[in-house]
């Protein structure tokens, strides 16, 4: 599941519970970040507290997503993100492209 909160310049995604982006799931996320990309927030964050495991397409959509953002100005930071996924997304080297925190 995704959902999206904002404060004004900030949105949030939040996903939930995600052991890989099966279709539903994957044309939510790209839905919900088309939306975003042609909004007036200036920084969007990924709030993977609840998220298990990102399988590789789910990695190649937030890097795809990464680089439409900021061809528009925009920025993305990965949040509350696990150990496992950490260490995945340093072993991968998109933590150096996305910040994760």
């Amino acid at each position: 599941m995704i959902r999206i909160e904002s404060d004004g310049t900030t949105a949030t995604i939040f996903i939930d519970k995600i052991v890989s982006f099966d279709e539903p799931c994957y044309s939510k996320l790209k839905s919900a970040l088309n939306n975003l990309q042609n909004s007036s927030f200036t920084t969007i964050h990924l709030d993977m507290s609840k998220c298990l495991y990102l399988d590789t397409k789910a990695i190649t959509s937030i890097v795809s997503l990464y680089n439409q953002l900021k061809k528009t100005g925009k920025n993305i930071k990965m949040l509350h993100v696990s150990d496992e996924i950490r260490e995945l997304l340093h072993s991968m080297q998109i933590d150096i492209i996305i910040p994760v925190e």
